[in-house]
């Protein structure tokens, strides 16, 4: 996944997936990205041994702010629905 960077921005970020699905989509009126089980490294099981760590991930950007949420059990419709709901805040200087 190529995310591109807001306008000024010098960078480009990329976030390897493997074969994970990858589903775009629009949140909130901006392009986003649904990764489902997206392998994010390894983790500890009960009995102590390493094992992959598995992870949705979900991505848009509004602006200047990059949005990430990883969850284990939300659905992709839940986090979308999660996403919708924010509202903006003022920012204050």
């Amino acid at each position: 996944i190529f995310f591109q960077p807001p306008e000024g921005a010098e960078e480009t970020f990329e976030w390897p997936v493997g074969d994970a699905p990858v589903v775009e989509l629009t949140v909130r009126g901006q392009p986003a990205i649904w990764v489902e089980q997206s392998n994010q490294g390894l983790a500890n099981n009960e009995a102590g041994e390493p094992v992959p760590s598995t992870w949705n991930m979900f991505m848009w950007q509004e602006g200047e702010f990059l949005f990430w949420f990883f969850s284990k059990n939300l659905s992709l419709e839940e986090t979308v629905k999660i996403a919708e709901s924010l509202t903006p805040v003022e920012v204050i200087d």
